[in-house]
């Protein structure tokens, strides 16, 4: 008598979850907070460095420091807290594109890092910029931006908690 024996749909079944399951970390892994890009888009050949440029923010949306977020700034880096340092593209339509994360990549070791970088990145995603001369919208490349996360050890978070 032999063992129990598997279907070949339970296993076909099983191989197609595995394979979503490993497609999905590898995906995750090219994540913002993982040293990726958020809301990636072609570069056409026709850009202009974004210090060459002026642009009014129209709605710059800032992020929401988390309570780890909040414990990590102070214990790990004192007062001073620890600075996400961005760099993004604008597009025509004054959308944040191609934003990705360039500061130190060991403190992305650190998951209140990492949440950091992300919800950095998301609130870039969401501002809007506009064009403040009279030439035609271009794309803008090599925007930066640094958000820094403080904590006061009496008083917790510097900004609003989600």
């Amino acid at each position: 008598m032999s063992g129990p024996r598997l279907k070949p749909r339970f296993l076909k079944g099983a191989g197609l979850a595995a394979l979503v399951l490993l497609a999905g970390c590898a995906s995750y892994r090219q994540s913002v907070q993982w040293g990726g890009v958020m809301a990636p888009a072609t570069v056409p050949g026709d850009t202009v460095a974004c210090e060459s440029v002026a642009f009014d923010a129209i709605n710059l949306v800032e992020p929401r420091m988390t309570n780890d977020i909040a414990l990590t700034a102070y214990t790990v880096f004192g007062e001073d807290g620890f600075t996400v340092q961005m760099v993004f593209d604008v597009d025509a339509d004054g959308q944040p594109v191609n934003i990705r994360y360039t500061g130190d990549e060991d403190l992305l070791l650190n998951a209140a890092i990492r949440d950091g970088v992300y919800r950095t990145a998301h609130a870039l995603r969401r501002s809007q910029y506009t064009w403040a001369d009279s030439a035609a919208p271009r794309f803008a490349v090599n925007c930066q931006h640094a958000e820094t996360f403080q904590s006061d050890a009496r008083w917790g978070a510097t900004a609003t908690p989600l």
